[in-house]
């Protein structure tokens, strides 16, 4: 069984044995943190709540290849309240919520809101 320590060893041991050896190697970095692109500062800016069309997860930045935060799953009988929204790099609007009652909180995906999630001008997050 492999360890993420020994997994780590077994790459740098390959990459650096091209390099020590005056070759040239090219390394493509792409894991699904790497895709999740930047998590903007948010702000509680509206006082507007909702729920999911579908049962959607909540996740840690506004793009769909960011992880899903812990118990981030949210049902349909949720309510969830608004704090702002963001256009991420895709041109997609996403909300940062809050499971009511509770401390989950991250980005939705305002398609998957059924009133379309937090839209307002001045409920937009800023830096």
């Amino acid at each position: 069984m492999s360890t993420p320590s020994s997994m780590r060893r077994l790459v740098t041991a390959a990459v650096s044995l091209p390099l020590l050896a005056g070759g040239f190697v090219a390394l493509n970095a792409t894991s699904a943190s790497a895709d999740c692109g930047s998590h903007p500062a948010w702000q509680n800016l509206s006082s507007g709540a909702g729920r999911v069309t579908n049962s959607s997860p909540i996740r840690t930045g506004p793009y769909q290849s960011c992880d899903v935060v812990p118990n981030g799953q949210v049902g349909t009988s949720k309510d969830l309240f608004y704090h702002c929204w963001v256009l991420n790099r895709e041109g997609n609007k996403w909300t940062h919520v809050r499971v009511a009652n509770t401390t989950i909180e991250g980005w939705m995906y305002n398609g998957n809101l059924n009133d379309g999630g937090s839209t307002a001008p001045s409920n937009q997050c800023t830096a």
